[in-house]
């Protein structure tokens, strides 16, 4: 094979090794990324909580308040008031978590995915890769037989 055409074969290889890693490295980066944006859902969400639980008993101590200073106590409809702030404040809190973790495994299944792209792109940009070596090998050792077939008729 000539100088030129192993160099041409040389830089198709790199070439291709090079868009391959481009790519898985960006499959891990992107899995990277999305592993902090799910910890972070968590926590954001963990502070969400947080705060709805401390409304929740601000809101739960004020009724109460109220309630004594009217003189009726936590008795009747008071009490009922009391459960019902309760119910809701829970349910604030657990769809404040709830919401949180679904976003956070939202985020760490797009990581995965990137991650398993990344892969399947250095593996298809190295069957490339190989397949355009192949074939310039080919070429190359046809356009030498004919050569040799010009030369002996040549001759």
């Amino acid at each position: 094979m000539d100088p030129v055409t192993i160099t041409v074969m040389a830089l198709t290889a790199i070439s291709g090794l090079m868009k391959g890693l481009s790519n898985y490295s960006a499959g891990k980066n992107a899995k990277k990324q999305a592993d902090r944006a799910a910890v972070q859902a968590r926590q954001e969400g963990g502070v969400e909580a947080a705060i709805r639980l401390a409304e929740l008993d601000e809101a739960g101590g004020e009724l109460a308040v109220r309630a004594a200073a009217n003189g009726g106590g936590l008795a009747g409809s008071s009490a009922d008031a009391l459960d019902e702030l309760e119910r809701k404040g829970m349910f604030n809190v657990r769809s404040a978590i709830w919401g949180a973790e679904t976003k956070a495994e939202n985020a760490s299944y797009e990581g995965r995915v990137a991650k398993k792209e990344g892969t399947i792109g250095l593996i298809s940009s190295l069957v490339e890769t190989g397949g355009s070596l192949a074939g310039q090998y080919g070429k190359a050792g046809e356009a030498s037989k004919q050569s040799a077939s010009r030369q002996k008729l040549g001759s």
